[in-house]
């Protein structure tokens, strides 16, 4: 029999004793070869050295004392979550989460008060306590298991463990990039799905097979593969159903697009990453209209900083997909966007711009459309008629009312026709000059 090697959770090469490698516990990469395992390993705890959350921790001192405090009692905490993953990525991350365990919940609160620390319990049955400290909002929580009681994502009996051991507490994770933890004592990583493999593989996948108890879970996937630009495990799309989301909540599906929105440079890959038949469920026009994504795409790679980003881009999404009423209101309710998908042409009208009638184009919207254009045109008139739009001074009612004309019913038609000369090239003054 063919000898294989992988990457075990203490990050060195062991052989693998699975009957093959698909049905061996530790997902990812095997090897036939030791040594190219043992290569392999090195490149991945190379990662790890640059791991220095505890470095940021050490200047925290209120933060620091409470960890020491809580470790001299005997329990151990861990960084949890995203500021893992996303060290290990080399990106910022704001989410600062520490698990807390071998400590009961009601001598965490008397080290608390000893410290003169002001935490708030957020919901008694998820033990999670928020608290600033060192100008800095922390999530500090204790471990659960979660039990399965009905349908809906809320039917869940929740039970607080600070002792349930660090594997188990860390099946909760969704995925196993984010189910990677490290001692914030000592530095030492734990991760017991091999989520630092997946992280330098690029893959998402399902820490257990719990993942089927929450369908928002197929969106959040979705989502961060799109995030991360990463490809979702085989073994987890095989877990996805339509029949897992089709009870979700307006808000939660709404929540994980507007993320996939906001934080991916190209939010394609939340659709593109689900297959038809899921698609259909939330987002059924996007099933006709794959290659219209490419226009989300465009917008976002260029337009992060615009202050209206999110709105446009679902604006976007919407109206080159052409989905109905319902589909827009079944996944979101906020009016901006709304508001932005009745003022966006259609596809068709930007297809027609040309140099000839670009001036006008724009002016249907001076805010909003140039802002769009580029994402349709390369051409070089595009920014300089743009540039050209700028520099003209409008005709304004003032204007007109300060020769004479008064308001009324042709006021206006009287005014739009003005304004239509200049974007033809007539000058104010020369306008003016002949009323």
């Amino acid at each position: 029999m063919e000898k294989f090697y992988h990457i075990n959770n203490k990050g060195i090469p062991s052989e693998c004793k699975a009957k093959s490698p698909e049905k061996c516990r530790f997902h990812g990469k095997h090897f036939d070869d030791y040594n190219k395992a043992l290569e392999y390993a090195d490149s991945i705890n190379e990662q790890i050295k640059k791991v220095d959350i505890c470095e940021t921790v050490l200047k925290m001192p209120k933060l620091n004392n409470l960890l020491n405090k809580l470790s001299e009692k005997g329990a151990k905490t861990y960084f949890v979550g995203g500021i893992v993953r996303d060290e290990f990525l080399n990106k910022e991350s704001k989410d600062l989460d520490i698990e807390i365990h071998n400590i009961s919940v009601e001598d965490f609160k008397k080290t608390l008060k000893e410290n003169n620390i002001k935490a708030d319990l957020v919901g008694e049955s998820f033990g999670v306590f928020k608290a600033r400290l060192d100008g800095e909002d922390i999530d500090l929580s204790f471990p659960r298991t979660e039990k399965q009681q009905g349908n809906k994502h809320t039917d869940f009996e929740i039970t607080i463990d600070p002792f349930v051991g660090l594997k188990k507490a860390s099946e909760r994770r969704d995925f196993t990039i984010g189910a990677i933890m490290k001692d914030t004592r000592t530095g030492e990583i734990i991760d017991s799905h091999n989520g630092i493999q997946d992280l330098k593989d690029g893959i998402i996948r399902h820490t257990s097979d719990k993942f089927t108890e929450d369908g928002l879970r197929i969106y959040r996937a979705a989502q961060f593969a799109s995030r991360f630009n990463f490809k979702i495990a085989d073994e987890t799309k095989e877990l996805f159903s339509p029949n897992l989301i089709k009870d979700l909540s307006n808000e939660r599906v709404k929540e994980e697009l507007k993320k996939a929105i906001e934080k991916s440079t190209k939010p394609s890959i939340f659709f593109n990453s689900l297959e038809d038949d899921l698609l259909k469920v939330h987002f059924p026009s996007v099933v006709e209209n794959r290659d219209k994504l490419k226009y989300l795409d465009e917008f976002s790679k260029t337009n992060h900083q615009d202050k209206d980003f999110s709105s446009i881009s679902q604006a976007i999404l919407y109206k080159f997909t052409k989905a109905s009423d319902k589909e827009i209101k079944l996944v979101t309710n906020e009016k901006e966007v709304l508001r932005l998908i009745n003022k966006i042409p259609p596809l068709e009208e930007f297809k027609k711009v040309n140099s000839k009638n670009v001036l006008k184009f724009i002016h249907k919207d001076k805010d909003l459309i140039p802002r769009l254009l580029p994402l349709f045109k390369n051409e070089k008139f595009i920014q300089e008629s743009v540039n050209k739009y700028n520099k003209i001074e409008f005709i304004t009612s003032t204007d007109l009312i300060n020769k004479g004309i008064k308001t009324g019913k042709e006021f206006g038609k009287l005014l739009k026709e003005l304004q239509n000369k200049q974007l033809q090239g007539k000058s104010k003054e020369e306008i003016l000059k002949n009323i």
